[in-house]
């Protein structure tokens, strides 16, 4: 693609171009785009049909199923103790990044809202968008690890805390509760977290705040959605600032020795190259994924075609020679990282179902902004061979990684690659990830440009019209 960086001003307080759409990823109106998104209610999932069946059991079954065992792990437990200012002497329970499960599954219940919740889910959303509420700092700043077993060490480990990467799964939650109107109140904290993290972080070079990124990308791509819901231009500029800094000798990564050692490179990080320099896809799979989606979101909505055709580059590295014909990504167990070119092994590809999830989000972000097939067709694959492998007929199982190939007699004590899926783990990031994609998956099928519109990831669905559109509509379907 052609053309240079012409952002405009980033001026505080001044309103995005035009109001953004309903779903997960809704680009503004002065943003990059050759395709736009469909409403959130303009597309709804035939009955009888594979995918319509997988959203209504994803409603019933799996998305209970991430509220009883979020409550068993001990994740809201964790919220409870610094709610209540008891956290000091109590142990942790689970990773010390459990928040951003609680927040992913209060984002999946948003986003079901639209068709409606059942008792015992809007009962959980109700409650534990009050928890979040009285955990908050009055500061903003809200960690339920960091509060509770070392507020000392608050935004000191950059490297492995997560909190950035917890602040914009928060941050999501949020906006999907405003779209969709059925958690208005859980805006209240977010805007109070946004608030922190802006007095927190550099906005630029020599303002004397804290320059630093997150050893887990995610906060890029939850800041600029919140940018185009609240128009503060404030937010787009942080993740903008989050992406310049990524990989530039002079920002550290620090780590406080506590969480983890220090075993893996810069690269694990995607700190070892700025954004715009770097040519080859690396590191841990889903950070990387992650971080691509977060730089095309910044890209279409500064103008930067420098930027976007960055994020390109490193598509064609990974698609060329790094991906599994499922789709997947990452063929290194020891730190789930994207192996060297044509490095695939069927019996030990690690392929973490986050990882799949993430390169359907940023193979959606491509495709609206440029409109090019090849995306629409990742899409499809990863989703179809990847995604849907990676949970159980019954909705309630699931698995991490997703090898290609089994062996008989294969050792099933690592849970990160059992031979069965399992119901929970450890680590759950990924069956909540899974219930926040499915319950807004029809937001991702259908794309519209001044021709008309575009199926991307063929099913049955329900096109839901204003007058004005049920010619052209109709016309084309």
């Amino acid at each position: 693609m052609e053309g240079s960086h012409v952002a405009p001003p980033v001026v505080a307080g001044r309103p995005a171009p035009t109001v953004a759409g309903d779903g997960p990823v809704s680009p503004t109106g002065g943003a990059i785009a050759h395709f736009r998104p469909l409403g959130l209610r303009e597309v709804v999932l035939g009955e009888g049909c594979e995918l319509g069946d997988w959203q209504r059991r994803n409603s019933v079954r799996t998305l209970p199923h991430c509220i009883e065992q979020i409550r068993a792990s001990g994740a809201i437990r964790n919220l409870e103790r610094v709610s209540e200012g008891r956290g000091g002497n109590t142990l942790h329970e689970g990773v010390h990044f459990s928040d951003s499960d609680v927040y992913k599954v209060v984002e999946a219940a948003a986003w079901d809202g639209v068709r409606g919740l059942c008792g015992e889910v809007q009962e959980f959303v109700e409650e534990v968008s009050a928890l979040i509420a009285r955990a908050q700092r009055e500061d903003g700043y809200l960690n339920s690890w960091f509060q509770g077993q070392h507020p000392d060490l608050a935004w000191k480990d950059l490297r492995w805390g997560h909190e950035l990467y917890c602040a914009g799964h928060l941050l999501q939650a949020a906006v999907a509760g405003r779209r969709t109107g059925s958690r208005p109140d859980l805006f209240t904290v977010s805007s109070k977290l946004f608030e922190h993290l802006v007095e927190t972080f550099s906005m630029r070079d020599g303002d004397g705040r804290l320059v630093g990124v997150c050893g887990h990308p995610e906060v890029e791509t939850s800041l600029v959605e919140f940018y185009r819901l609240t128009g503060d231009v404030r937010a787009l500029q942080l993740a903008t600032r989050q992406v310049d800094l990524r990989g530039r000798a002079d920002v550290e990564l620090p780590a406080s020795g506590l969480l983890s050692d220090s075993r893996f490179p810069l690269s694990y990080f995607l700190h070892h190259a700025p954004v715009r320099q770097r040519v080859s896809a690396t590191g841990h799979a889903v950070r990387e994924l992650y971080l691509q989606a977060g730089v095309v979101d910044v890209a279409v909505e500064t103008h930067d075609y420098e930027l976007l055709r960055a994020s390109e580059t490193i598509w064609e590295d990974l698609f060329g020679g790094k991906t599994y014909v499922t789709g997947a990504h990452g063929s290194r167990h020891r730190d789930e990282s994207i192996g060297d070119a044509y490095e695939l092994p069927s019996d030990r590809a690690y392929a973490e179902t986050c990882a799949a999830i993430a390169s359907f989000q940023w193979n959606w972000r491509l495709l609206l902004a440029t409109g090019r097939a090849r995306y629409a067709e990742a899409m499809e694959r990863v989703f179809w061979n990847a995604i849907a492998g990676a949970v159980s007929r019954h909705g309630t199982e699931f698995y991490y990684s997703n090898t290609l190939h089994l062996r008989t007699g294969h050792d099933d004590a690592d849970e990160d690659s059992p031979s069965h899926r399992l119901r929970w783990y450890e680590c759950a990031c990924c069956p909540p990830n899974l219930a926040r994609l499915m319950a807004s998956i029809q937001a991702y099928l259908l794309t519209r440009d001044a021709s008309g519109l575009q199926e991307d990831v063929p099913s049955s669905v329900e096109l839901r019209w204003r007058p004005s559109d049920v010619q052209a509509a109709s016309s084309l379907l």
